[in-house]
């Protein structure tokens, strides 16, 4: 036996949109990018305030956690080697980050290279900037093209 339904409670609001904050920006054209050269890309889509591009080079808002993810299509003339790596407030070897460096080696000169990584980044009481960077060792540039990278606030 069951009794009468009683009145239903009152809502609460709306919770915030996770993915309000968020960055696709891409390159289709070939870059020849130094050795730990910055791969440039333009923006696609961009929500929010959290996230800025400034070709390649990408803000993060203080105090939040990020989604990174990259891929790209390396070659180089002369070997089959490529890498490229994201970068936290900088570019030097010392500002990869772990487990994001992509590499593939022993193709032929001129052979595609596909190339993606990608992390979580929880930035401190200050903004944090992240690249994606031609982390070849060992060759003065490599061409890079049809990149994307993207960025999502998680929270």
């Amino acid at each position: 036996m069951t009794g009468a339904t009683g009145m239903t409670g009152v809502t609460g609001p709306t919770g915030p949109t996770v993915t309000a904050n968020n960055l696709s920006a891409a390159s289709t054209t070939i870059r020849s990018v130094p050795f730990l050269g910055v791969i440039p890309v333009s923006d696609v889509t961009s929500n929010g305030s959290a996230i800025k591009n400034n070709n390649g080079v990408i803000t993060l808002a203080p105090n939040q956690t990020y989604s990174v993810n990259y891929n790209s299509v390396a070659f180089n003339s002369s070997i089959g080697t490529a890498s490229a790596a994201l970068a936290l407030n900088g570019t030097a070897l010392a500002n990869i980050i772990p487990g994001t460096q992509s590499s593939q080696t022993g193709g032929a000169p001129n052979a595609q290279t596909n190339l993606s990584g990608g992390t979580i980044i929880s930035t401190g009481g200050t903004s944090a900037t992240v690249q994606l960077i031609n982390s070849t060792i060992g060759f003065p540039s490599m061409n890079y093209q049809t990149t994307a990278v993207n960025v999502v606030k998680l929270a």
